[in-house]
C-alpha cells in the first residue's frame, strides 16, 4: 500500500505529476513543513482531481480514502515553525 503522506523535497507540482497517474490512486494529501496548509487532492467519479485546501489551525481535514478526520493543529502537533 502506498503511503498515506510524504515529506517532500521538491514541489508539489513535481511529485503530483510524476505520481498523479497512477490509476488506483484515489487521494493525495500533501503537508506544508512550513506553515498550517494541508492540500488534499481526490479523484472524482469523472477521473479529474479535486482539490480542497486546508488553511486554519482549527480545520478540519478529512481524508476521505480511509474515512478518516482530524484538526488540522493534531496533524502539526510538536512542529515548531521556527526551525523550518
Amino acid at each position: 500500500m502506498p503511503p498515506l503522506a510524504a515529506t517532500l523535497k521538491i514541489t508539489p507540482e513535481q511529485y503530483l505529476a510524476a505520481e498523479m497517474d497512477a490509476p488506483t490512486r484515489s487521494e493525495y494529501v500533501l503537508v506544508d513543513p512550513r506553515t498550517y496548509r494541508v492540500d488534499v487532492f481526490r479523484r472524482t467519479p469523472q477521473n479529474r482531481w479535486e482539490l480542497i485546501n486546508f488553511e486554519s489551525a482549527d480545520a478540519e481535514v478529512e481524508f476521505a480514502s480511509i474515512h478518516f478526520h482530524c484538526p488540522l493543529q493534531d496533524i502539526y502537533d510538536g512542529v515548531d515553525f521556527e526551525l523550518t
